[in-house]
């Protein structure tokens, strides 16, 4: 060191001088400074066990021949070994990724398979990332199947409502249908002539009645059962030749009696209110509209048991009677009226002078 001009070495100086304490302390400074960070660094790459929770993911998006089947994911919990600093990324990985942790098993054979689950989250790419060993695993088992995909051409159909159409193309005509194994038996035993449908076209609203093509998606179920599709819409060209729709018509209930009238008088419960009902009307909209209320027979049906009840309340449901020469059909709703007959008075008999 240099004092005054003068070079010194450190251990020139006479014990417990005060260059001698500055001396240590400076060396002593040195030695602490290094022997933190060696402990600080030994303690982070220090290997000790952590437990975790999480859903564990089976996927195969390498393999576009095969197909996962049934539950392909299970609550885990396990435990992994690794250095602090690593443990601790893993664990804000986990937290980023939903507590999620996804294997793919595509390099697995179409077959049934029964896998310890430690061999599977080995492989898992974030735990080999960061070099940790799994150990403990509960539940210890995953069981799995795998089924091979196959693909047939079906027919796509136009599924349109409230319209009658004509001169109906569909391009593409038929469509490529992916489905496992066990999907397909099911389609086949369920479905003799399986068929792919557009969405619904409400075409009832519809103002063009000129040759159109539409866009529409396709359904990607066969019935009830998912299926995957080669494409996700079909572009139909039809024309409108006639619409159907419904309307509402307030009418009044009247009874179909048989001559039982004749003999009883009908109280009806509520007459203003419950005995004038509003009923729907399906049907092409040019009948629709040639349809007047007074063409509508709205009745409930009296019977001979009806004279018994006294003066107990019938509760009778309403029947509706529409003109056959149009088509329109009465949209069935749940209405119903009360009543009770009561038996009328004889006539008085004319007093003779």
């Amino acid at each position: 060191m240099v004092h005054h001009g003068r070079q010194y070495n450190d251990f020139d100086v006479a014990r417990y001088s005060r260059q001698w304490w500055i001396c240590s302390a400076r060396s002593a400074f040195w030695i602490v400074v290094v022997t933190l960070m060696i402990w600080v660094y030994a303690d982070l790459e220090i290997s000790e066990p952590r437990e975790f929770t999480v859903t564990f993911r089976l996927t195969m998006d390498k393999n576009t021949e095969a197909q996962l089947m049934g539950v392909q994911e299970w609550p885990v919990t396990f435990s992994v070994k690794g250095p602090r600093r690593e443990l601790a990324r893993f664990e804000r990985w986990l937290v980023d990724n939903g507590d999620v942790v996804t294997v793919d098993v595509s390099e697995y054979a179409v077959a049934g398979h029964d896998v310890p689950i430690r061999q599977l989250l080995s492989r898992a790419p974030e735990v080999l990332r960061l070099g940790l060993e799994v150990q403990a695993v509960t539940p210890e088992q995953v069981a799995f199947r795998i089924e091979a995909l196959e693909s047939r051409m079906l027919p796509v159909v136009f599924d349109h409502d409230n319209a009658t159409v004509e001169d109906v193309a569909i391009e593409p005509a038929e469509i490529a249908v992916i489905a496992p194994t066990s999907v397909w038996e099911t389609i086949d035993q369920n479905n003799p002539e399986p068929k792919i449908m557009t969405r619904q076209e409400d075409l009832g609203l519809s103002t063009s009645f000129d040759l159109q093509t539409r866009t529409i998606p396709l359904v990607s179920s066969v019935g009830e059962i998912p299926i995957t599709l080669s494409q996700t819409s079909a572009d139909v060209t039809f024309r409108i030749i006639d619409q159907e729709g419904t309307k509402k018509y307030d009418v009044s209930v009247g009874s179909m009696d048989h001559d039982i009238r004749e003999t009883h008088q009908l109280v009806k419960r509520d007459p203003d209110t419950a005995w004038n009902v509003t009923i729907m009307v399906a049907g092409n909209e040019r009948d629709l509209n040639r349809l007047k209320v007074e063409d509508i027979q709205a009745f409930v049906v009296l019977t001979e048991e009806d004279k018994s009840a006294g003066d107990r309340w019938i509760k009778r449901n309403v029947l509706v009677r529409l003109p056959e020469d149009l088509d329109v059909d009465w949209i069935k709703q749940n209405i119903s009226v009360q009543f009770k007959l009561l038996p009328r008075e004889p006539a008085a008999e004319p007093v003779t002078p």
